[in-house]
């Protein structure tokens, strides 16, 4: 099978706001153009072939990039190609969210286990992968020898699995796991079944340890394992709530009394309410290092409120922050009140600090900075814009 020739307007369709500037290709519609072409045509070569950067360790992980324009492009068209042909499509995390809240007030007996796949990436066998993808026949030579080609590079540099950094990573990686959704979901007494990445949830009749048996038992058949750490069974008990954290939040059902719905609480997990705090510290740690009060107003607007995320001119904004990380919570007021008293005391000792130093103009400034609030930005839904610049600077306090 052979592909069809790309087009200006197709190479349009995959750039991104960031590639003109990760690229540098000019400051000038025409000269954006022009790289454009240069690309399509690199493509269109019967020599073309994938070029990929010398990865860089970020954390434990060896992150692999796209050396060009072209083969960023390219590899963003075979994700495209590889997600219709299998039906991947990104998992509702809110969706997810209601349906285990749903399934929490009900009054039946059920138990549920949460699991995390340890090394997700690392222990995927990419070599099988490749021949499945081989074996169900719907990509071209050249699609087929571009993943061929990532797999011999990454093995260069000893990266298990599916390298990181990738636009298809993640896309290779849920193809790895069709086989594995299904078998679960099979499973009989399984009542609900969620994977996010390499987190699930399962609900089930069963005892909660003859699931998580059942989990090891197929993970293992395609050399993956669990990762015991992040993984817990819950069983309903009469005795005391059930508590289970999944996607940053956590569930509280009460004791169930009667056979009226349960009282179910969804609240922001505490982990994510101690990464909250921990870059309100890390964006008050930076100021003192460097001054910018400009930036460090913005981190704080950043953290208490919601802005957009322009992937490309061809998809609509992604809107994150407080309010959508987090719309499903129930104790927006209690919970995001104590993070908001956080943050009022650093203001009120950075105000101390300028005070000390002289600075009095910026310690008269913190009065503008303390009308941002997390419960305000939740409730209304604030809404700021950053550059997609502004926003790299902003992170760059942050440790995670």
């Amino acid at each position: 099978m052979s592909s069809p020739p790309f087009t200006e307007g197709q190479l349009r369709f995959y750039m991104r706001q960031q590639d003109v500037r990760t690229y540098q290709l000019g400051d000038s519609e025409d000269e954006v153009l022009k790289q454009v072409l240069l690309a399509r045509d690199s493509l269109n070569s019967p020599t073309y072939s994938l070029g990929l950067n010398k990865p860089f360790l970020k954390g434990q992980e060896l992150v692999f990039e796209p050396a060009r324009l072209e083969d960023k492009l390219f590899l963003r068209y075979l994700n495209g190609r590889l997600r219709r042909f299998y039906k991947i499509t990104p998992p509702n995390r809110n969706a997810i969210v209601r349906q285990l809240s749903v399934i929490l007030k009900s009054d039946a007996y059920l138990n549920f286990v949460r699991a995390d796949i340890k090394r997700f990436f690392r222990t995927i066998n990419f070599r099988w992968l490749i021949e499945r993808l081989r074996m169900d026949g719907f990509l071209s030579a050249l699609e087929l020898n571009t993943i061929i080609q990532i797999e011999h590079f990454s093995s260069k540099f000893h990266a298990l699995g599916i390298p990181w950094g990738l636009s298809i990573s993640s896309t290779l990686a849920e193809i790895f796991l069709l086989e594995f959704d299904e078998k679960l979901r099979e499973t009989k007494q399984v009542y609900y079944y969620r994977r996010f990445v390499d987190d699930m949830i399962l609900v089930a009749s069963e005892n909660a340890q003859n699931i998580l048996d059942r989990i090891t038992e197929v993970l293992e058949s395609q050399s993956l394992k669990l990762n015991k750490i992040k993984t817990i069974a819950v069983s309903e008990s009469h005795t005391v709530p059930i508590k289970l954290d999944y996607l940053g939040y956590q569930f509280t059902r009460a004791l169930q009394k009667s056979k009226k719905p349960a009282d179910v609480t969804i609240s922001i997990s505490k982990s994510k309410c101690e990464r909250l705090r921990q870059r309100i510290i890390e964006s008050f740690s930076d100021f003192y290092k460097n001054g910018d009060w400009f930036l460090l107003r913005d981190r704080i607007k950043s953290l208490t409120g919601n802005y957009t995320i322009n992937k490309s001119a061809h998809s609509s904004p992604i809107r994150t922050g407080i309010f959508y990380n987090y719309s499903e919570i129930t104790t927006a007021k209690t919970q995001l009140a104590e993070i908001d008293e956080f943050l009022r005391l650093r203001f009120v000792r950075l105000r101390a600090f300028l005070n000390r130093r002289g600075r009095v103009r910026q310690a008269q400034q913190i009065k503008s900075l303390m009308k941002y609030s997390f419960v305000i930005g939740w409730e209304k839904r604030i809404l700021h814009r950053f550059s997609q610049l502004r926003l790299q600077q902003i992170s760059t306090a942050w440790s995670e």
